[in-house]
């Protein structure tokens, strides 16, 4: 949001920010009040838990529409997005490359873009011969505290794996605070990367090493194609961009083993 509200005056736009709080009826109520005061078009940014059901009243609407942070499915609608496959892989070389063979993840499976990284991190970690244990997937709650809980859950294993990715910077931000509260070191006995490099990732201790989404470039190729649908252009249904790795400091070659519960 903040890469839009920076750019759009630059091209010619004003930005009203408004939240649909997590209700895809929330959103299309919003979006008619939107349409009702002259607003030109709408940029979606992030999912809604039931948004699906609202698909085909929104398309009614027939204003200019771009949405943002979707993750790899088919939309009715012009998105924006990064390569969360291609995200994995990276953090995934990145740890391969520093000795780890077995490499745990941490999900939230609700958003359709959170399930492309868990199933790119199944994928891939198959592929590349790592070791992946069931319990060494853990699925909790897209937040700082969802962080702390899986933290907790790996603390209660007698066998765990020594590096973590982890499928977003706000909830490795919890896990990296309950680890420093549990006495666990990182790197030296957990690896740890987590994904999209917000500014929180560069401020927890230690520093997160991350995937960095291109949020800049992303917002910039949503008020690109937002113009082009505006003047009745062809626009591409789908945009999708690649992603980076910020390495920082909570990523070592495998250390000895966090201490048994």
């Amino acid at each position: 949001c903040r890469a839009l509200l920076h750019q759009a005056p630059a091209v010619g736009y004003d930005m009203l920010l408004t939240d649909a709080a997590d209700s895809a009826q929330t959103l299309l109520r919003l979006a008619r009040i939107m349409k009702s005061k002259l607003c030109e078009g709408l940029i979606l940014v992030g999912e809604l838990p039931d948004q699906d059901v609202v698909w085909d009243e929104y398309e009614k609407l027939g204003v200019p529409t771009v949405a943002l942070l979707q993750g790899a499915r088919d939309l009715p609608i012009t998105k924006v997005a990064v390569d969360n496959a291609a995200g994995v892989k990276l953090g995934l070389d990145h740890l391969v490359g520093l000795g780890h063979t077995r490499i745990g993840y941490v999900a939230a499976e609700w958003m359709h873009g959170l399930h492309d990284r868990l199933e790119a991190f199944r994928t891939l970690s198959r592929q590349m011969g790592l070791v992946v244990r069931d319990d060494d997937i853990v699925s909790t709650g897209f937040s700082r505290e969802g962080g702390a809980a899986a933290l907790q859950q790996y603390l209660a294993a007698r066998d765990r794996p020594s590096a973590v990715m982890i499928a977003t910077d706000l909830m490795a931000s919890g896990f990296l605070r309950e680890a420093l509260r549990r006495g666990v070191a990182v790197p030296s006995s957990l690896s740890v990367v987590g994904f999209d490099d917000i500014t929180e990732a560069a401020l927890t201790y230690p520093a997160l090493t991350t995937v960095r989404q291109p949020f800049d470039d992303m917002a910039a190729a949503a008020l690109a194609c937002f113009a082009r649908q505006k003047e009745r252009r062809s626009v591409p249904r789908d945009v999708m961009l690649a992603p980076s790795l910020t390495i920082r400091e909570t990523t070592a070659p495998p250390g000895p083993a966090i201490a048994g519960p």
